[in-house]
């Protein structure tokens, strides 16, 4: 069976646009045969965000330079999502969230067995779809909860988040400096939002 590792975060929108590529890439893959087994692993964009969160525009505007600098990104990313069903709201983003508590979840579940593969995408859309603010433990244990996963660990780890240098070993092993990644058999390394053409082809014909 073929594993794919996937580095992203959920702040990320590009990561987001990633994700739909993959799950297109994936349905086909399946639809030949090909059953690959998708592992998610963290990365941080901005690893010293306050846990409550910080206001989405001025961070942006902070970042990035300028309002105008903002704007056109997010017109950027706008057009690139276009044919993938993602409509952003970035105008209307409240928080820009951490996301420590989200991936040390998503960790936690993934290490004890658990089927994340319906909770990853949750995140991502609440945060950027549903406007959430996913570093709310009340947040995510509600989403924990609508993926059918045990929402114990939300409180445990609200409580002792996890270690980042202990989440990030994967991304960090792959000295990326940005993100999303996609790792296929441990062999292929793929980095952006590539189509789904391109990651289905690592799936249905790695090398050799």
């Amino acid at each position: 069976m073929m594993h794919i590792d996937v580095v992203s975060d959920f702040v990320c929108p590009w990561c987001f646009i990633g994700l739909r590529r993959l799950e297109a890439a994936l349905a086909q893959a399946c639809a030949q045969g090909v059953v690959p087994r998708v592992s998610w692993h963290p990365y941080f964009l901005n690893p010293h965000t306050p846990p409550a969160g910080e206001p989405y525009r001025a961070f942006m505007e902070r970042k990035f330079g300028s309002a105008a600098a903002v704007e056109a990104l997010h017109a950027r990313v706008a057009a690139a999502a276009s044919g993938d069903g993602i409509g952003f709201r970035f105008g209307e983003m409240p928080v820009r969230p951490s996301t420590r508590l989200a991936h040390g979840v998503v960790a936690a579940l993934q290490a004890a067995g658990q089927d994340v593969g319906g909770l990853v995408p949750a995140v991502f859309s609440a945060h950027f779809l549903e406007l959430r603010n996913i570093g709310d433990p009340d947040v995510l244990a509600s989403l924990v909860e609508a993926a059918g996963l045990p929402t114990d660990v939300v409180a445990e780890l609200a409580r002792a988040p996890a270690d980042i240098t202990a989440l990030t070993h994967f991304a960090d092993a792959l000295r990326l400096d940005g993100v999303p990644a996609f790792v296929f058999d441990r062999r292929q390394a793929v980095l952006g939002a590539q189509p789904a053409g391109v990651l289905l082809a690592c799936m249905t014909d790695p090398p050799a």
